[in-house]
């Protein structure tokens, strides 16, 4: 109990304005940084801002109090771990979002490299740091547990009691309608742990990095995301879902975002709507890669991805006349017995 009650002080500690006069004493006595002769009970408050952090998410205003790479403030995970390789080459880990765009120039601070994985995601990033702007606000602190956003001592606590240490966003996957196995690998994907080309890569794998549907950079969030093949499903998704949902399609974090900041009933369709693609997706990426097949045409995977979704869940999706008429030259038949060979798919090919 003592932990959650001090974790409210935490909480306002970096909740509060930066010229507060309690928090300018508190800086001012005992030092944030915690050397070795500060009071116990300072070196007591500093060892518990790890646990109550898990709950944090920063809100951007000027960017001051935001660690560009550690801090979660964009998507569902800090980009020190959305992005490894670009964190592993800079050379200011603790830079803050504010100094990444100091004079206006944005600066990450990066050795210098040739690899095709750091290539892209020196991509990604830009496009993320694209859409963000800064203010002349302070910066915030949501905290997660609240649909509030406001600290309390009985969320934390709960937090604790169920060692929610991995609490993270990614808890909504489990609301999915969908067979648990698919579940376990859209949390594999959120977390950036399936075998896509570029992780064989850090594997010391050497072959091609080429995605099998456009032909740019293999990675977790251009498979799911931005591959042009693909996206088309999700453009299909915004326009005829029957719940007028619709997601932003910037990257895989702000697709989820997007997912997240729905109310229940909205969230557990977008969320099986999901796993449902991106089961669907990696069970023809990888018919394509093992086998001499040339691959499904896009009628007929989007078709086989809502009967899945209808299977499944319950629900269904209106989809354009247009691609509609296409998906009846394939016929029923087809469209079901590709559905059954995806259900039929070996859980070998989940990794």
């Amino acid at each position: 109990m003592n932990i959650v009650l001090l974790g409210k002080w935490i909480w306002k500690f970096f909740n509060s304005d930066h010229k507060a006069l309690w928090k300018d004493i508190i800086c001012l006595k005992y030092k944030f940084r915690c050397p070795s002769t500060n009071s116990f009970f300072w070196k007591e408050i500093n060892s518990l801002i790890p646990i109550i952090k898990v709950g944090f998410r920063k809100i951007v205003g000027n960017g001051k109090n935001i660690k560009f790479w550690t801090d979660l403030w964009s998507g569902s995970r800090c980009l020190a771990e959305t992005f490894p390789i670009a964190f592993s080459k800079t050379r200011k880990p603790d830079i803050t979002l504010a100094g990444v765009w100091q004079t206006g120039v944005l600066n990450l601070c990066l050795t210098r490299g040739v690899s095709a994985s750091l290539r892209q995601e020196k991509i990604d990033i830009l496009q993320l740091l694209s859409n963000t702007t800064l203010n002349d606000l302070d910066d915030s602190v949501f905290w997660l547990i609240e649909g509030n956003g406001i600290y309390s001592v009985k969320s934390c606590y709960a937090l604790l009691n169920s060692n929610g240490f991995n609490l993270d966003l990614k808890k909504s996957i489990w609301l999915a309608k969908v067979p648990l196995k698919i579940k376990l690998f859209c949390w594999l994907v959120l977390q950036n742990r399936i075998l896509t080309q570029d992780n064989l890569e850090k594997r010391g794998w050497h072959g091609p990095n080429k995605c099998l549907f456009c032909r740019d950079i293999e990675t977790v969030n251009h498979l799911f995301c931005t591959c042009s093949f693909w996206k088309r499903s999700w453009d299909l998704f915004n326009t005829h879902n029957d719940k007028q949902i619709t997601v932003n399609l910037t990257s895989l974090d702000s697709i989820w975002d997007s997912c997240l900041a729905l109310d229940k009933p909205k969230r557990i369709y977008a969320v099986s709507f999901f796993a449902v693609f991106c089961w669907s997706v990696w069970l023809e990426r990888n018919k394509k890669a093992f086998t001499d097949t040339k691959g499904l045409s896009f009628t007929t995977l989007v078709y086989s991805i809502n009967h899945n979704f209808h299977l499944w869940t319950g629900f269904d999706l209106r989809l354009d006349r247009g691609v509609r008429q296409q998906g009846r030259q394939v016929g029923p038949g087809g469209i079901d017995a590709n559905a059954q060979g995806m259900e039929e798919e070996s859980d070998e090919d989940l990794l």
